[in-house]
């Protein structure tokens, strides 16, 4: 007879480093030790460095993944570190937790052994409530962090932590432009700009083009169509990060409303940039 399965699922915000005690590793040791614990054979989903809150649920293909397994009836039981694995976003939670409703899946959430089982009705509802606290802690540290990052801007800090953009060095706090990888960005960039897309260029030569930026209507939309076209592109300005106070940032908030960033990284062949362009030029004739 077969060991019934627990599924676990890894996965750590972008916004959030590993050293913060619940990194990658730190959540595989605990999910296997909740699968011994359980007996229950462990299957592991591992999403690696990804942020929920940017991003819905069909690109999360890891989770999609389980989520396809737990709809065929293989996976009854879910492991997670903490509620907001599964989902930050309240489109995406629903979504995941009507398939774990659906299918009486079990859900084990840090290093209790104690099971929320959603056909029962309280078990049901404390979920909900860890689902609801969970989304507004998050959107409270968020929060945090761009004001962080604003103040920081204005002290005169050029880099304010994350990835460091392709194209730059980081010295203290500061971003110092490389001149190997400005040469490949500027020729990416010449790329985008010599097939007549409406691309934004900056008036400062001493700056490096690490995001090619074009005005476009609808970005949301444009970006969720080249998304099935697996081409990922961002909004460079979310609405949220005025904190609301849109009024007093208006060239902000108009761009949030109207740009687009297209892909800029080292292995971007031409071919890629073209089919780039082609899919773009699709979408927004």
């Amino acid at each position: 007879m077969n060991k019934e399965k627990l599924g676990i699922l890894l996965r750590v915000s972008s916004d959030i480093q590993q050293t913060d005690g619940g990194g990658l590793d730190v959540q595989k040791k605990m999910g296997l030790d909740m699968s011994k614990k359980l007996g229950l054979k462990p299957q592991i989903f591992n999403e690696g460095s990804q942020s929920s809150f940017q991003i819905e649920i069909e690109e999360r293909i890891v989770l999609v993944e389980l989520l396809d397994e737990i709809t065929k009836g293989n996976i009854k039981n879910i492991w997670v570190y903490n509620s907001d694995r599964l989902g930050r976003s309240t489109q995406s939670w629903w979504s995941i937790y009507k398939v774990l409703l659906d299918s009486g899946t079990k859900v084990f959430i840090g290093s209790s052994p104690k099971p929320y089982d959603l056909d029962n009705p309280i078990d049901d509802f404390q979920m909900g409530i860890l689902s609801l606290v969970s989304q507004y802690d998050n959107k409270l540290r968020r929060m945090r962090s761009v004001m962080g990052k604003r103040n920081s801007l204005k002290n005169g800090n050029t880099f304010v932590g994350g990835t460091k953009p392709f194209g730059y060095d980081v010295e203290g706090k500061k971003l110092i432009p490389n001149e190997g990888e400005r040469k490949v960005i500027n020729k990416i960039f010449q790329m985008y700009k010599d097939s007549g897309l409406d691309i934004l260029e900056s008036k400062n030569n001493k700056s490096v083009y690490y995001r090619a930026v074009i005005r476009v209507q609808n970005p949301s939309k444009v970006r969720d169509k080249l998304i099935n076209k697996e081409i990922k592109t961002i909004i460079p300005i979310e609405d949220w990060e005025l904190l609301g106070d849109g009024k007093n940032y208006k060239n902000s908030y108009n761009l949030t409303q109207t740009t687009l960033s297209l892909p800029i990284y080292p292995s971007l062949k031409n071919k890629d940039i073209s089919n780039i362009i082609n899919q773009l030029s699709k979408v927004i004739k």
